[in-house]
């Protein structure tokens, strides 16, 4: 059977929702930890915890992890 893209989220249980929250919380830790000024130039790390919500939890998780560190 062919996989298709779906509109679908991920399904939800425990282990799922604690990754995840534990994914968040250390996207906002590394994203506080910059390097440089906010009006030259500014690098953060907190692109790698939305990298590795993306990849383990898939995009769903990756855009409201994305969403809440703003």
């Amino acid at each position: 059977m062919t996989k298709f893209l779906s509109f679908k989220g991920p399904q939800m249980n425990v282990r799922t929702l604690t990754l995840a929250a534990l994914l968040i919380a250390l996207n906002v830790v590394l994203g506080k930890l910059s390097v440089g000024s906010d009006t030259v130039f500014k690098i953060s790390l907190g692109f790698i915890a939305t990298g590795m919500i993306g990849y383990f939890l898939g995009p769903w998780w990756g855009g409201v992890a994305w969403w809440l560190k703003i």
